[in-house]
C-alpha cells in the first residue's frame, strides 16, 4: 500500500512550534497474514441463510 500526498503552505511563514533537531528517525512496521473468521456465526441471525454456503 502507498500514499502519496502534499501539503502545501497556507501563505503566512511562522516559525515551527517545535525544535528542529536533524535527527532522522526510522520506523518499521510489519504485517503477517492470517486467517480470519469474518463472521464466527455460520448462520445469519436475522434470516436464518448460511453464510459458509457460496450459492447463497
Amino acid at each position: 500500500m502507498t500514499a502519496l500526498y502534499h501539503v502545501d503552505t497556507c501563505g503566512a511563514s511562522s516559525p515551527p512550534f517545535y525544535q528542529v533537531t536533524g535527527k532522522v528517525r526510522r520506523y518499521y512496521i510489519a504485517a503477517v497474514e492470517r486467517k480470519w473468521d469474518y463472521s464466527p456465526r455460520t448462520i445469519h441471525p436475522i434470516d436464518g441463510s448460511n453464510y459458509s454456503d457460496p450459492s447463497q
